[in-house]
């Protein structure tokens, strides 16, 4: 659903359009905020969790303010 809305977005020039697309993008955004804890302790345990998990919100945190 993303990738079909990343590319309408780029192509739209409707502000309606272009409201609808961001709100559905963002709707997205949040399952894989709520689902990267359980996913990591998956793969690294929950002993590392803390610490993995603090890293990737800190990169997820730089990479928006980067751009």
């Amino acid at each position: 659903i993303q990738i079909i809305a990343f590319y309408v977005l780029a192509e739209t020039n409707n502000a309606l359009t272009f409201q609808v697309l961001i709100l559905l993008i963002i709707t997205c955004y949040g399952g894989g905020f709520a689902c990267m804890p359980a996913y990591l302790a998956d793969l690294y345990g929950i002993r590392q969790l803390s610490t993995i998990h603090g890293r990737i919100l800190t990169a997820w945190g730089l990479a928006g303010i980067v751009g």
